[in-house]
């Protein structure tokens, strides 16, 4: 690897298209189109429910205005969202353990942030969920897909946290995301104020009961097997459980989630093991073969690809 360059991996691996995970005070300046290859931003807010002064101050800056309320952090996240839409943003991401299990008022919501340094786990959950679907709403009122990653455990480690930081090693997965938690998330947005969702769970114990939600609102789908789960058994897992539960033909199939470029090998990894999914239902005569062939080609490029193209 050390005489290979990033643009030698991309034209080996003929990527199109790189979406990138940007934080929504990160500059943007390097984005754009490379050599036939498009780079473009993912927006993704999760320390801003952290609600750290610093944090605010920093969105404040970039968003050139102040901050004072959680009206004025509404404002300079639409802003820095707008940024971000034009610079070629199409999808948000979003990472945590839990969806919330209850949601601020708009009242409450302002009382919260304005006393957030003394809120406590409830109310801080609460605020949680208001700005989740604050910011739900301005996604689709963009065109842009949502990702929701969750049942995850960060840096756990805390004599390693001190040492190097986020995102070291140290994560871990959750515990089962609770369906009927999810399902009232879902439920707080109309069809028509709701993005493309996709759905990425680490722990995928309760994995048919969170797929078969899919079936219950539009727009939303289960995404691939995430980090710990993308091993052989684990993305053979999810393809049948998502294949059994919810809309096989419609899934984006694999992403890297990955700072390293060289972990481009695992879509091929992920399609091998979707070509043997398939494969062996068209062997049992479950699948015609021209069909199983046109399900590989949606899940492996055109599906993703339209959405992106919108």
């Amino acid at each position: 690897l050390k005489d290979i360059k990033v643009r030698d991996l991309l034209k080996k691996f003929k990527v199109e298209y790189i979406a990138t995970t940007d934080d929504p005070i990160d500059n943007l300046a390097d984005h754009g189109d490379f050599d036939g290859i498009t780079v473009r931003p993912t927006f993704r807010p999760d320390k801003i429910y952290a609600l750290s002064d610093d944090y605010i101050s920093a969105l404040a800056s970039v968003a050139e205005m102040e901050i004072k309320t959680l009206d004025d952090v509404k404002t300079a996240l639409a802003k820095r969202l707008d940024y971000f839409v034009e610079k070629g943003c199409r999808i948000s991401d979003h990472g945590f353990m839990q969806f919330p299990k209850a949601y601020a008022s708009e009242q409450k919501a302002n009382e919260y942030f304005a006393n957030r340094a003394g809120l406590t786990a409830e109310q801080k959950d609460e605020l949680f969920g208001h700005i989740l679907l604050w910011l739900t709403k301005e996604y689709a009122k963009r065109g842009m897909i949502m990702q929701l990653h969750f049942s995850v455990i960060r840096n756990n480690n805390p004599q390693m946290f001190a040492q190097v930081g986020v995102d070291a090693g140290f994560d871990l997965l959750a515990q089962e995301q609770s369906v009927t938690d999810m399902i009232n998330y879902f439920a707080q947005t109309p069809d028509e104020e709701r993005p493309e969702t996709v759905i990425y769970t680490l722990n995928d114990n309760n994995l048919s009961a969170l797929v078969a939600v899919t079936g219950a609102f539009r727009k939303v789908k289960a995404g691939a097997a995430w980090w710990f789960n993308d091993t052989v058994e684990g993305i053979r897992k999810n393809l049948k459980v998502v294949g059994e539960y919810s809309a096989l033909g419609t899934n984006f199939g694999m992403l890297t989630d990955s700072r390293s470029f060289s972990s481009y090998v695992r879509f091929d990894f992920f399609r091998r093991l979707l070509a043997q999914h398939l494969g062996d239902l068209v062997e049992k005569g479950e699948y015609e073969l021209d069909g199983a062939i046109q399900i590989a080609k949606d899940i492996c490029y055109n599906n993703i690809r339209r959405a992106i193209n919108g």
